[in-house]
């Protein structure tokens, strides 16, 4: 097991129970899905992924859905995102989009918010 290994299982770790608590705090009513598309080279994926979900679940974001497609044909790989935010945090998912756009390895990077719960 490597250093990478290690910290990436402590992290997801320490995630989960980070995301069991924030689950109950953010509620439907009162929070915002956001969907965030990242394009990144193939060979950085596991690096970009940590650091996207790193990010997510440290700004108390709840990860509902983290798909990861390679493009067989080139060198490219599209991180599909949803994350359920309190309307408060909004200038945090800014930070984390910023923060994936200074990756050398990141060729783009994309966020809108895809539904808004009425209470």
């Amino acid at each position: 097991m490597t250093l990478f290994d290690l910290a990436t299982l402590v992290v997801q770790q320490m995630s989960i129970s980070r995301r069991n608590t924030t689950a109950q705090n953010v509620t439907k009513q009162t929070a915002s899905l956001y969907h965030i598309r990242t394009v990144c080279r193939r060979n950085d994926v596991k690096h970009v992924e940590l650091l996207l979900r790193r990010s997510l679940t440290m700004d108390c974001g709840v990860i509902e859905s983290f798909d990861c497609a390679s493009q067989n044909e080139s060198d490219i790989a599209v991180f599909d995102v949803d994350v359920r935010r309190a309307d408060n945090v909004r200038l945090n998912m800014v930070r984390v989009v910023s923060r994936l756009g200074m990756e050398p390895s990141v060729r783009s990077v994309s966020w809108n918010t895809v539904l808004k719960s009425v209470a």
